[in-house]
Order: C-alpha cells, then structure tokens, then sequence
C-alpha cells in the first residue's frame, strides 16, 4: 500500500516509516499538515496515518478537509492519538477518521489496523469498480440495445413482436411484424430429429395462452425453458434458453430473451467427459483413493482400495471406513485421524503396518477434507500408498550412507596406516637386497615381507566400506575356490568342527573379483564357526556335533530378488534392477548349526560396528564389509536362522551370459626387476613423513638416481619455480602441507611448464581421484606401501629432459 505518515517528531517519524517498509509498504514522510495537503493534492494516496495533534492544523481539521476532496471517501485515515475519553475518540471518528490508535503505539494492533485498510481499500476499489461498470452497462443498454449477445424482442399488448436486436435476428431470424406464437411454432418445428415431439412444455404454452393473462398465470414468475434448433444451413443444433416477462405500460406485452447456451450445452458435455477421465484415472491410479460422507461412509473407492483392504469395491461401498471388520486393529486409528480432520479442517497423515498374506504392509494414508460452496466440509478424501517398498530404498539408503561415513573414516586410517608401512616395507626389502646370502637374515626377513604384504592387502580391503573395489575381475571357478579354502581352513579350525562341502555339478565360471569371493566365504566360514564355538562352550551337550557346510548351486531369479537386509521374518524380498547381462545366478550357501541370530539383532547384522560377540573377540565390521562386496558385485545376500537352531547365509553371486577372452599380458614377477637403476634421471621426491623419506630416498640413492627432496609442498614448488628444467622426474605425495600433491602438481604443469615425468604416491586414493590425476597429466600412481621394483621399474620408464625433447 501506499501510506503518507504526518507526523512532527522526527523520531516517530522514522520509526514509523522503518517499520511500514519492513512490511513492504511505500511510505511517504511529512511533518505538518500543510505539507500533507500538498502532497494529496499533487498525489492523491490511499492510507493516511496522522498525529492528532500538528503544528498549524489539528489532525481532526485535516481529517476534515481530506473528506471534502474529490476523492475523500477513498481515503484509509488512521489517527495516532494520546486521547482515551469516549466523547474526544467520537470526535476523531465524527470528523472523517477511519479508526484510531492510542499512543504509546502496539505495533502489533498496528498490523491489525493496517489489514484493516488493505481489506477496505479492496473493497472500495471493488466498489468503485463496480459503480463504474454499473454506470457502463447502463450506457451500452442505452446506446448498444441492439448489438446485446441476448436475443430480445418486445412485443405490444397482442403478442405482435414490435422490437427485436441483432441476437434475435441471429437466432431466430427477422420476426418483426410476426406474432410470437408463430415465433414459437418455427422454434419449435426447427427441432433436430428425434426432440419434436408435437406438444409444447407448459412453460411455452403460457406464452401461447396470451399475454394479458401472464402475470396471472406466472404469479410473478417467468416461463423459462430450453430449447435446441437448427437454423437454415445449419448442421449443429443451437441451443437457446428463453425466458419472458411483462412490461409496464401502455400499449407494451412482454419481452421475450433468448439466450445462446451452445457454449454452456457443450461445455457440459465437455466437463461429462473430464468427469468420465478423471474417474477413469481414479479407478487405474496405484493408490487407493476413497471417498467418505461425514460418517465416514464409503461413497467411492477406486480398484486399488481392493488390495489395500482386501474385499471388493462394491462391498465397500456405503460402510463405514471405521469398521473393524474393514480395517481390522486399526479401526481406532483410523477413527482417530478422520475425527480430527473433520474438526479441524486441517489435512491429517496416518502410518500403519497391515498384515497380508504376502508379508507386512506399511501404509501411509493422506485425510484431506471437502468442502461445499458455503465452505462446510461435506466430505473426506482418503489417499493410501502402500510404502512398503519405499521404506526398504529407505533402509537400503541408510545402510549405504552408514557404510560410506565409516569409509571415509577407514579412508583416512588407512592413509596413515599406509604411510607406516612404506618405510617398514622398503627398508625390509632393501635389507633383504643388501644380505642376499644371510640365510638367517633372510629366514627372519620374509615373514615381515609377508606381514607387511598382508597389511597392505588389509588395508585395500577395509577401503571397500567405502568405495567400490578397483581390483580387476578375472575368470574363476567357484568349485575350485570354495576347495581352496576349505583345504586350507582343515588345518586351522577346531578339529571337532565338521566341515564339507557340496558344489552342483557343471557349474558355469564366474567372471568376478577372486579377492572379494575368497573375502566373503572365508567370513561366513568363519562367523560360522564362531557361532559354533560359543554353542560348544555354553551348552555342555555331548550329543551336540557342530557342522558347517558350503554348497553351490545355478538358480534363477525373475523380477523380484533380495537386495539387502533381513526382513523381521528372515527373508527378503523387495523390486532389483537385474543387468540385462545377467541370465543366472550363483547361489553360494554357508550353512552352520550353532546358537543362531536373535530376531531383534536379525535386522541390524549388516550395519558397521554392530557386534553381540564379546569385547575382544569382534569389531563389527566383517559382516559390513562383506555386503559392501556382494553389494558392488551386483549380488545380495539372504539370511535364514533360528535363535538356538543355526543360521544359514546365501550369497547371490551374478553369472554372466558370456565371459570374456582372459588377457594374454604377462605380468613380471616382482622379485625378477632389477633394483638397479638403469639411468642417472634427476629426481625430486617430496614427502612430509621422515620415515618414508629416509626409506625412498636411501632406496633411489642406491639405484644410482640424482636426488632432491622436500618435506612440502611450498618447498617443493619453490625448486621447480626456479628452474622446472632441473627436474626429470617429479615424485610426490597427495596429502602434503602449505600446498596439496595435487596442486603442486597442477603449478608444475600449467604456471611452471615442467616437462618431466610426474609420479604420484598416497596413501590413500580413490578411482575418481587418480583418474583426474592421470587426466591433468600424471603417469603413474602408487598406493603406499610400494614395491621397489615395481617403482624402479616404473622409474626406468622415464626419459630425461634431453632425450624426452
């Protein structure tokens, strides 16, 4: 709105303008009356807010005097006033005021009396628009009596049409002259086939019975009807509504007004068939959508009502939703949130879980009122979705964000972990180099080597919470590798434990990560046996005898496979996209009859750090990991046990239509590369960790390369800055201080032009991170702990500056 302020303190002055605007209001500032007069006269304005009391003018004289202009009626006048007796607040009203607000001001009465004036000025502005229609309409009715979208035509006192405009022309033809009853008769012989039936309505026959008798035979009223025709030419019919009244006068009879209702006949039939689609899209929308009277009686339900409270739509119909033998235990419920959606006009949401036959249901129902023209609620729409599904991605989502928090966090250990391996494995294999010939030394060495190997591998392991392996599949056999370990845990078990196994015969090769399978079943051997052992040792029973056993077989699977975890009942079930490369399945079954899975812990078995066994004996994350595997391998993983009775673990595992040709590239062994350096290449290593600095720069010393180091990132950046020619090969860690690895390396490349190799060693990177790397330009990347040959050799690969140019 806009609001003229007068008022002659500043202070207020302000305050009032800064609080009108916070409210989005245009305001104008004045501080007498005088000024205030000028302004309206210049610029009339809609809401004037005034202090009673002005230099010059009292705000009961303006009040006056803005009343007395042209446009004072318009005017919205709010007087701030200190006066609270009842005769001096009468005198502000008497004298033209809108309303009044008493000082000190209530900035939150001022908002009510500011929608005050927003709703009166609508409503003076409807009314002064309709003052100006109605002043209009009396002009056209005047001057364009002829040019009216209504058909009239006045007849005299014998029912002879004396006047008619260009409408009746139009409908009915020129009738000038001709008595409206054989008017009447054309209309109604014009009929298309099928309407005429001979007689007229009884409407029509006052018309016909004479017009010095209408007002008797109407008592007041009008005759009215409808009627459709075909004019001369025509091929659709025209449908008119006719009505007729008497005029006062002499000489005068009645005027008769047709108006054209084709629009509004076929409007109807267009809203017909809106109606006939929009019952067709309830009948075939998933949800179930039912409609209830205020007694919560059921007037409509589409054809999914049928599946969520399983009984017909016609048995339905005219009970009530209410009713226990509809929706059984939660008929409460449902009374409950119907009972306050009716009262409080408000939407309600409803959550429940149903029993079907084809396992529990979770339902979640919208409760939206209908409301009459007169704004009563009538009736009640009923929106149910069955969310079962939804809240399996739900649960599917949760687990995954949990398994990649706790990746992130494996990803940063691992980084550190990995950065205290690659001094040990360096200077081992260094060592191992240097005593070729210690038969002591080398018997004490290998184990370490293979330790560190080990926790390397671990580590690459722990990253699969995380991110998805980028270890390569390779074509395996199943039946081989389930003999494999098998063979080998004989040997490392409780002899008393049985352990077998049974593999389908011809069983198709899988084309897999051998790590990630050899991971997964080495863990549920593993948890079985643990299951087994604490069995053993708390139920006491001498005719108990543990067995584990691991079979492997081809089944199929259609539209609906388990994903993830265990439903309360130990299934699971729920709606997988299936690569269209995968045509079967391998179904591998670790099977143990040990102290089971309680149902309460059933659920959460997957979850990182989850564990009932003891402090000590498990960290919670072996079975996590593995469904991270299955999971990135494109499989899932049932659970069936029974608390006392066993447990039995089946791993999907995807088998392919067609496998690919094995790769023919011979991989070198690593202990068959020379550590010897094959040239003298310039080499800057930059690593802000002492120990793996000492270890690779002892390392590259020996192989014969010419060595630099840094400890970060700005020293290292300061050496290439000053001379990028100095340089043949730029190695360097990620996760460096002052500048990143990765900064470092994109300086080199874009402000500093270095032309040399560019080798990259972390501790911890993922796919994403080393491909952008090899895209800006990196050669080679080396996870810690590295191998000296494979980095030697790596090395030997570089050209110097002059024979790279």
């Amino acid at each position: 709105m806009n609001i003229l302020v007068v008022e002659d303190e500043e202070a207020i002055r302000s305050l009032l303008q800064d609080i009108f605007r916070r409210r989005g209001h245009n305001v104008r500032l004045c501080a007498t009356a005088t000024e205030a007069q000028e302004i309206v006269q210049a610029d009339p304005t809609q809401v004037i807010f005034l202090d009673i009391v002005l230099p010059g003018m009292s705000g009961i004289e303006f009040c006056k005097w803005a009343r007395s202009q042209p446009n004072g009626e318009w005017y919205y006048i709010l007087v701030g006033t200190s006066r609270t007796e009842p005769e001096e607040l009468s005198e502000i009203l008497a004298a033209g005021a809108s309303d009044y607000i008493s000082k000190p001001y209530d900035f939150r009465l001022l908002d009510v009396r500011l929608k005050v004036a927003e709703s009166q000025l609508r409503h003076i502005a409807e009314r002064r628009r309709s003052e100006k229609r109605l002043r209009e309409s009396q002009a056209r009715y005047k001057a364009l009596f002829h040019f009216l979208p209504i058909g009239l035509s006045i007849t005299d006192d014998r029912g002879v049409i004396r006047e008619q405009n260009v409408e009746a022309v139009r409908l009915v033809g020129e009738t000038v002259g001709m008595p409206v009853t054989e008017v009447y008769d054309r209309l109604h012989n014009a009929l298309p086939v099928g309407e005429a039936d001979g007689t007229h309505e009884p409407e029509a026959d006052m018309l016909l019975g004479g017009f010095p008798q209408l007002e008797e035979q109407t008592l007041g009223g009008v005759p009215h009807f409808e009627k459709g025709l075909i004019r001369e030419g025509a091929v659709e019919p025209v449908w008119v509504d006719v009505s007729a009244a008497s005029l006062p006068g002499p000489g005068y009879g009645v005027v008769v007004a047709a108006t054209d209702i084709t629009a509004r006949k076929t409007l109807e039939q267009e809203l017909r068939r809106r109606e006939g689609e929009f019952r067709s899209l309830a009948e075939n929308l998933p949800d179930c959508v039912v409609r209830l009277d205020r007694s919560y009686r059921v007037l409509f339900a589409n054809k999914s009502a049928e599946q969520v409270f399983g009984c017909e739509v016609a048995a339905l119909i005219g009970r009530k939703l209410t009713d226990p033998s509809i929706t059984k235990e939660f008929a409460p419920s449902w009374e409950q949130a119907l009972r306050v959606t009716m009262l409080s006009g408000e939407q309600q949401t409803l959550d429940v879980e149903m029993a079907a036959p084809s396992g529990a249901r979770s339902l979640s129902s919208t409760i939206a009122p209908e409301r009459d023209t007169t704004g009563t609620i009538h009736q009640l729409l009923v929106i149910t979705r069955d969310m079962t599904e939804r809240k399996r991605l739900d649960t599917e989502v949760s687990q995954s964000r949990k398994l990649r928090a706790v990746g992130e966090l494996v990803g940063g250990i691992t980084h550190e972990f990995n950065n205290l391996l690659a001094p040990l494995f360096m200077e081992t294999i260094l060592l191992s180099e240097e005593r070729p010939n210690d038969t002591e030394i080398q018997e004490r060495l290998q184990p370490m080597i293979r330790a560190i190997e080990h926790a390397r591998d671990l580590t690459k392991r722990l990253l699969l919470l995380g991110r998805k392996s980028d270890d390569k599949k390779e074509i395996l056999d199943l039946n081989a590798l389930i003999s494999n370990n098998i063979e080998l845990l004989k040997h490392t078990i409780d002899r008393r434990l049985k352990l077998d196994f049974a593999v389908a015969e011809n069983l198709p090769l899988l084309y897999l990560n051998r790590t990630d399978v050899n991971q997964v079943l080495m863990n549920l051997i593993l948890n079985a046996r643990d299951a087994l052992m604490e069995k053993m040792e708390s139920a006491g029973d001498s005719n108990f005898r543990p067995a584990i056993s691991v079979e492997a077989t081809l089944v199929k699977c259609r539209s609906r496979a388990p994903v993830s975890g265990p439903a309360q009942d130990g299934a699971r079930a729920a709606e997988v996209l299936v690569p269209q490369e995968v045509a079967l399945w391998q179904r591998l079954s670790v099977r143990d009859n040990g102290t089971g899975i309680a149902p309460e812990n059933l659920e959460r078995i997957f979850e990182p750090f989850f564990t009932t066994k003891k402090v000590g004996d498990g960290t919670g994350l072996g079975l996590a990991i593995m469904w991270n595997i299955v999971l990135n391998m494109g499989g899932w993983i049932e659970v069936d046990s029974a608390k006392g009775k066993g447990t039995t673990f089946h791993v999907y595992l995807p088998q392919v239509k067609s496998l690919p040709r094995p790769a023919q590239t011979r991989i070198p062994r690593e202990d068959t590369i020379s550590l010897e350096g094959s040239q003298s290449l310039r080499v800057l290593l930059v690593d802000d960790n002492p120990f793996v600095l000492r270890s690779f720069s002892r390392m590259l010393e020996r192989a014969g390369y010419v060595l630099t180091t840094a400890t970060d990132g700005s020293e290292a950046w300061q050496h290439i800055a000053e001379s990028p020619g100095s340089f043949d090969v730029l190695m360097t860690n990620l996760n460096l201080p002052t500048i990143s690895g990765r900064d470092l390396v994109r300086r080199a490349l874009r402000e500093a032009r270095f032309r040399g190799s560019i080798l990259v060693l972390s501790g911890f990177a993922d796919a994403l991170t080393q491909q952008e790397l090899k895209d800006e330009g990196v050669e080679e990347i080396f996870l810690k702990p590295v191998s000296p040959a494979n980095l030697l050799a790596s090395l030997g690969r570089c050209k110097p500056l002059a024979v790279a140019s």
